[in-house]
Order: structure tokens, then C-alpha cells, then sequence
């Protein structure tokens, strides 16, 4: 419910253009919402993510074929739900970059620097990982 009303506050009070306003009404979405697809969409599928494997294992469970125990299945659904979080995070601090950043910024070790680039290097693989785990069992997610 905050979502909507931060949304409707973006969308129709802070920058009233009659155009966005319009497009909104009718297609659902404006040309705004384009700039950052990657992110919008992130937004739609961790709601909808969440809210799946909640009801996943409610009063029956179904797994993909291609998983042997509902305990892993379990698993990489929380991991995907993880990276949808994260990818729909509008302020990135899921990569603690600026944690890690104060750290170093002030030092002269370069391996302070190489560090930093790995950790982050790491956790957008991580990420990477996980949304292959989405892609490889997206015909699967159905109830």
C-alpha cells in the first residue's frame, strides 16, 4: 500500500504532466517508467516473487521437474526472491559499496581498492547467478 501511494505521489502530484498523467490512465504505465525497465520490472516480480513462494507450499506444493526435494526448491526460490529485492533497491546499497568504500577511501594500499572491486565484483555475480535460477525454471512458476 506505501508502494501505491509513493508511486501516486511521483507519478501524479510531484511532477503533474498532463502527458504522464494521461499515459498512466490509459496504458498503466508512462514513458517514465521506460527509463529504468530493468528496475520497474525488478519491483513487479519481487512483490509477486514474495508472495509466490509464500503460497507455494500452502496447502499444496509444486515443484519444477527438475528439482528432487522441495527443500531445494525452497532454497533457490529464496534466492531468487533475494535478487529481486536487491535489483529493485533504488539506492544500490545492496552492494555496501559506500560501507566499503568509507573504508578505503582515505588509504593508500591499492589492495584496500582491489578488495572493494571483488566484493562487488562478487555480489553482482551473485546476482547474476540468481537470475539464471529464475530464467532456467520461469515456465515452471505456476500454482
Amino acid at each position: 500500500m506505501r508502494d501505491f501511494f509513493q508511486n501516486f505521489y511521483d507519478d501524479f502530484l510531484y511532477r503533474l504532466n498532463p502527458k504522464y498523467i494521461y499515459q498512466k490512465v490509459t496504458r498503466g504505465f508512462s514513458d517514465r517508467d521506460l527509463y529504468n525497465l530493468d528496475r520497474n520490472l525488478a519491483k513487479l516480480i519481487h512483490k509477486r516473487m514474495k508472495v509466490y513462494s509464500k503460497m507455494n507450499c500452502g496447502d499444496y506444493c509444486a515443484i519444477p521437474n527438475n528439482y528432487e526435494y522441495m527443500a531445494l526448491w525452497k532454497r533457490d526460490l529464496r534466492k531468487i526472491e533475494f535478487a529481486f529485492e536487491k535489483l529493485s533497491d533504488s539506492s544500490q546499497d545492496w552492494l555496501d559499496a559506500s560501507k566499503h568504500f568509507e573504508k578505503i577511501k582515505d588509504s593508500d594500499n591499492p589492495i584496500d581498492s582491489e578488495m572493494w572491486i571483488k566484493v562487488v565484483e562478487y555480489r553482482r555475480n551473485y546476482i547474476d547467478w540468481c537470475l539464471q535460477i529464475f530464467a532456467k525454471n520461469f515456465r515452471g512458476l505456476w500454482l
